[in-house]
């Protein structure tokens, strides 16, 4: 993962097993809380909160860590 101090991966999976227990449990409402707190390390910085980003830009860096 390019030498940062996360794995993107792991975020990634953490976030999916959330959502599928939530939706087990009847909630559809989900907060990607690792991602939030990684933001400033996803795209060197180029994505911050409460500024909106192209979506796919964000995704492509996101990938592009987990290489």
């Amino acid at each position: 993962n390019k030498g940062s101090q996360f794995c993107s991966f792991c975020i990634l999976e953490s976030h999916i097993k959330s959502i599928l227990e939530e939706k087990k449990n009847g909630n559809m409402h989900v907060r990607p809380i690792g991602i939030y707190l990684l933001f400033k390390h996803i795209g060197s910085g180029a994505f911050q909160l409460g500024q909106q980003s192209d979506a796919q830009e964000f995704l492509f860096c996101l990938l592009d860590n987990m290489t």
